[in-house]
C-alpha cells in the first residue's frame, strides 16, 4: 500500500501459488504440479472518517501452468478380464484471463453498523469469450461486540 496523500491510498497485491498434484491424483484422474496467480489493484478516497470509496481491477486465481490426466476404460477382451485403457491428456491454462474492475462505497453508520455497496462488470466471466458480466452489490453488516 502506499499513501499517495492523507485521503488517497493505492494498493496492489499478487498472489502466485504451487500446487503439488499428488493431493489430487487418483486411478483415473491425474494432474500435474500446478502453478496459479491473481492480483488486485486499488484506488480508495477516505473522505472522511466514517466514508471512503474506491475503485478495483482485479483477476481472480486461475491456473497458469498444469496439465490433467484422465484415464478411462475404452473396452475389454472377449477372452479375460483384461480391460482395454485410454488416457487423455489437456492443458489446464484458459485461453482467456478473466478481468473484475468494481467501484465500491463504504459508510459507518455508527460502531457496529456498517453500510457498503459495490458495482461493476466482469470482463470474461468464468474466462469464456462471452457477454460481459454486470453485478451490484448492496450490503448493511452489523459486528456485534
Amino acid at each position: 500500500s502506499w499513501f499517495a496523500t492523507p485521503k488517497w491510498t493505492l494498493s496492489g497485491s499478487y498472489y502466485r501459488g504451487y500446487t503439488k498434484a499428488q493431493s489430487f491424483n487418483s486411478d483415473m484422474l491425474n494432474t500435474s504440479d500446478l502453478v496459479s496467480s491473481s492480483f488486485a489493484l486499488d484506488a480508495n478516497y477516505q473522505a472522511d472518517k466514517t466514508t471512503d470509496y474506491g475503485l478495483r481491477l482485479s483477476s481472480p486465481l486461475r491456473v497458469e501452468k498444469g496439465t490433467l490426466s484422465v484415464d478411462f476404460p475404452c473396452g475389454r477382451d472377449n477372452f479375460s478380464d483384461e480391460v482395454y485403457r485410454q488416457t487423455y491428456q489437456a492443458g489446464m491454462k484458459p485461453e482467456r484471463r478473466e478481468y473484475r474492475l468494481m467501484a465500491y462505497f463504504n459508510k459507518d453508520l455508527s460502531d457496529n453498523i456498517s453500510l457498503r455497496s459495490e458495482v461493476g462488470v466482469r470482463f470474461n466471466p468464468e474466462h469464456e469469450n462471452a457477454a460481459n458480466d454486470y453485478r451490484a452489490l448492496f450490503g448493511l453488516s452489523w459486528n456485534f461486540n
